[in-house]
């Protein structure tokens, strides 16, 4: 019950503090012009006293937040000769206008976004670092604020925004080129409504958005010696001994571009270095995108002809690229089918050889990863997508049967993409899917994702002919007005979810479904309780007893 005070004396990186430590704020006496007054506001705290008026507001800085989806490839190499672009970028932000960090994959666009987020902005409230999926959606992010001011998650996102404006924070919106059509308006509406309110906000992307008030950043071209230095540091990461001139041939054939040098660096483990600068010579001329896809591709077509088990891994690799924030051996062993999930040991072969190509990494214990750009160059294998789904289901099952909601956090992407394709193929298949995350998605949460995905569901499902279906429909909408009901707009959500319970209650009859009739009744009996607190006190609590009691003779 005793507050914890925290102050940072050494400059230590976010992602080497302890989660428990990052998720309060800090008194920063790592910064020598701040020293005394920061020291002053510690002191104040302990003692319970009120900081003095003229303290400095930013003495105490709260963590990045986010920073656990920082692709850990930023974190292991020091930013090396782009000094002039930190320096224009920091110029950008204090415009307060949205500032794009444009340019082709690879160049480090990242890895700049990361060094201001980690070095901290002057006059920022920490930062938030958002990572854009194509499935992702703008709750996620209003979580993440949510989660960097210390709100719930019924926190009204229009008190944050006054949060924001008042001591606006630093937001990085990374990989935003995954964003597409709806998705991308919907985050372009957002950052709008932020720059409004005074944030901080930086988006890594190949292409701006049409924001009508933007800054854009090019990063410049890396100097040879820059390059060498690059290439020297990511050597040492792969373990490999090569003299500083053939660093420098490599960085020099490679064009300086970071992600080129470090795809022939990942190679150069198993293949002879001086292939891959022959084949980086024979490719010039090119550009760098039709490079690294033909690299990627020639080392995908050699592992496959010299490797025995080589063709295999790489039908497998196309299987597993539909799986999105990494898989575990299980969602692999899923993804091969009846027939070959039963041999683990081939699977396990095959997985081997893919982390020996760098094609795949293994992150811990039960988790790997695909390269990010082997994704894009190879492609997915459609055949795998059922059997994705269908594993995704079934281990949501499994987990709601224990109520082990957090073992399926680091799934969460492979439950929304599965959500998404099953939409697009199969409506009512993605609506039993959508009903099975129920309990998944609002322990995490997002209830307002899961009410999105039922209401979606429900406008494809409009006119659904099985009358079952249409009921359980209605029943999971009344669900979802109930769960929004406890974070916006109390007694509008809870008269829809009502009205929503009724309408499945006329098809559901005791006669043809009585314990679905009897779960609705508790439902409809739960939400005129929850409205008696709102109006109508006793009007309402008697409905919902005549609805428990209705229930009641169904469920014994």
């Amino acid at each position: 019950g005793k507050k914890l005070y925290v102050a940072l004396l050494e400059p230590i990186p976010i992602e080497d503090t302890p989660l428990l430590l990052g998720s309060i704020q800090y008194a920063d006496l790592t910064r020598p012009e701040r020293f005394d007054e920061t020291l002053h506001k510690l002191i104040a705290a302990l003692r319970g006293e009120p900081s003095a008026p003229d303290a400095p507001s930013a003495a105490q800085y709260p963590r990045l937040t986010g920073a656990e989806n920082v692709d850990r490839r930023l974190r292991d190499l020091p930013l090396i000769g782009r000094e002039t672009d930190l320096k224009q970028l920091h110029d950008h932000l204090k415009t307060r206008q949205p500032t794009f960090i444009l340019g082709i994959g690879g160049v480090g666009k990242s890895r700049l976004a990361y060094e201001i987020a980690r070095q901290g902005l002057d006059g920022a409230y920490g930062a938030v670092w958002h990572v854009c999926r194509d499935v992702s959606a703008v709750e996620g992010l209003h979580n993440l604020l949510r989660e960097h001011y210390n709100k719930p998650p019924e926190t009204p996102f229009r008190d944050v925004l006054r949060l924001i404006q008042e001591q606006p924070p630093l937001i990085v919106l990374d990989n935003a080129d995954a964003l597409e059509g709806g998705r991308q308006e919907a985050y372009q509406r957002l950052v709008e409504d932020l720059a409004r309110h005074d944030a901080y906000i930086l988006i890594i992307s190949r292409v701006a958005w049409r924001i009508h008030s933007k800054r854009e950043h090019r990063p410049l071209a890396l100097s040879l010696e820059a390059a060498t230095a690059i290439a020297a540091e990511m050597a040492q990461r792969e373990q490999l001994e090569l003299p500083e001139a053939d660093l420098r041939q490599l960085a020099e054939r490679a064009r300086r571009h970071p992600r080129l040098i470090e795809w022939s660096l990942m190679q150069a483990r198993e293949r002879p270095f001086s292939r891959i600068l022959d084949e980086l010579s024979a490719l010039q001329g090119k550009r760098i995108e039709e490079v690294l896809n033909e690299m990627i591709g020639r080392t995908l077509e050699q592992m496959r002809q010299s490797e025995p088990g080589g063709a295999e891994a790489a039908a497998l690799l196309k299987r597993l690229n539909v799986c999105r924030g990494g898989f575990t051996f299980a969602a692999a062993q899923a993804l091969q089918g009846e027939a070959a999930a039963s041999d683990a040991d081939a699977l396990e072969d095959s997985l081997s050889l893919l982390i020996k190509w760098r094609f795949i990494s293994k992150v811990d214990r039960e988790r790997y990863e695909v390269y990010p750009l082997v994704v894009e160059v190879i492609g997915e294998d459609e055949a795998a997508y059922a059997p994705h789904w269908a594993y995704y289901k079934r281990l949501v099952q499994r987990h709601d049967a224990r109520q082990d909601y957090s073992g399926l956090a680091g799934d969460f992407e492979n439950i929304a993409i599965a959500f998404e394709r099953l939409r697009g193929r199969d409506a009512v298949a993605a609506f039993w899917f959508a009903s099975a995350c129920y309990n998944f998605l609002l322990n995490r949460a997002r209830a307002r994702l899961w009410a999105d995905w039922i209401q979606r569901c429900a406008t494809s499902l409009a006119n659904a002919k099985d009358s079952y279906l249409r009921c359980a429909i209605q029943n999971n909408l009344g669900s979802a007005y109930s769960a929004l009901a406890a974070l916006e707009d109390r007694a509008g959500n809870l008269a829809r979810a009502i009205a929503a319970y009724r309408e499945a209650l006329r098809f559901w009859t005791p006669e043809s479904a009585p314990l679905a009739y009897a779960m609705t009744q508790n439902n409809l009996g739960l939400a005129y309780k929850a409205l008696a607190a709102l109006e109508d006190r006793a009007g309402n609590l008697a409905r919902a007893i005549a609805a428990y009691q209705e229930a009641l003779r169904f469920w014994a």
